[in-house]
């Protein structure tokens, strides 16, 4: 798969390709190519929409809310579902203090 030239895809684009759409884009050696993959071009319609179909990663806040909240439910301790996560450590920082 060395020849050239080569199409190379990325995702979302603006042509219909295989049930999607991308970008497209022909390169005409490997210098050209590595550098259109470091700029998020890959080598087919697959690799190209495979980042975009993995399931973001929960960002570390949601999961230290959750965290918080469970541990919150765990001491009795009642605070309303919109307090922001940092008042809601405050609030487990006191009732702990407290017990």
């Amino acid at each position: 798969m060395d020849e050239f030239p080569r199409m190379m895809y990325k995702f979302p684009g603006a042509e219909e390709i295989h049930g999607a759409r991308f970008d497209t884009r022909v390169v005409q050696d490997e210098d050209e190519q590595e550098q259109a993959v470091s700029e998020g071009w890959a080598m087919t319609t697959d690799e190209a929409r495979a980042p975009k179909l993995e399931k973001k990663p929960e960002p570390a806040d949601e999961v230290d809310r959750d965290a918080l909240k469970a541990k919150a439910t765990e001491i009795g301790l009642d605070f309303p579902k919109n307090v922001p996560s940092e008042k809601l450590a405050e609030m487990i920082a006191q009732a702990e203090e407290k017990a």
